[in-house]
């Protein structure tokens, strides 16, 4: 299982913290505690809004370079599922 990973489709079925969609998990990349982590139920599709990424600037001055990451992702316009 370490060397699989997702396809970015409409975000759906895909966490956002503890999913391998990018390199690492951002839950690894952010090295969040163990009884924080049941916590984070976002998908990706939360952080997409009519197409681009919105993610929230409190996240995006806190976390700049998981920012950079995840806006490099190229969100398919077909919307299919993951």
């Amino acid at each position: 299982m370490e060397n699989l990973g997702w396809h970015l489709g409409n975000g759906s079925a895909i966490s956002f913290w503890s999913d391998r969609w990018l390199i690492t998990t951002i839950l690894e990349s952010l090295d969040i505690p163990q009884e924080m982590r049941p916590m984070l139920k976002a998908k990706v599709s939360d952080f997409i809004f009519e197409g681009p990424w919105n993610i929230p600037m409190d996240f995006q001055s806190h976390y700049p370079e998981v920012v950079n990451e995840v806006t490099q992702v190229v969100i398919p316009k077909s919307g299919k599922p993951d």
